[in-house]
């Protein structure tokens, strides 16, 4: 016979908790299982919070309240402003550049990029 100490009998109901949540996630119909992969689309879909700030800073560009040359926010100013994760603004910032519309100076900011030019004009 063993004994049980305060501590093991405080985690055995959490231990049961957790297999009991573990075993309904099993026995979970498809149409759970079909809502978790629409979740997982959303989050990387057009309503991605990334994308909905890269969606915002395309229109301050747009519209000249980011002219080229202006610095971009920052991703500490990004997490500010929007409530966001480190890792989502540095997201909106990648995609920014991806999309040809900002340049980085690695270690000192990001810079709206100034329109290719074919030549003297």
């Amino acid at each position: 016979m063993r004994l049980r100490t305060p501590a093991a009998a405080a985690a055995t109901p959490l231990l049961m908790e957790s297999l009991e949540w573990g075993s309904r996630v099993l026995r979970s119909s498809s149409s759970d299982l079909a809502s978790l992969a629409n979740m997982s689309q959303e989050l990387s879909g057009p309503h991605a919070p990334y994308m909905l700030i890269v969606y915002v800073l395309v229109e301050k560009i747009k519209s000249g309240e980011l002219k080229p040359g202006d610095r971009v926010p920052s991703v500490t100013e990004l997490v500010e402003t929007y409530s966001v994760s480190h890792s989502t603004a540095r997201r909106a910032l990648a995609k920014l550049k991806d999309m040809g519309m900002t340049d980085t100076v690695p270690g000192y900011a990001t810079f709206v990029r100034f329109p290719d030019q074919d030549g003297p004009s």
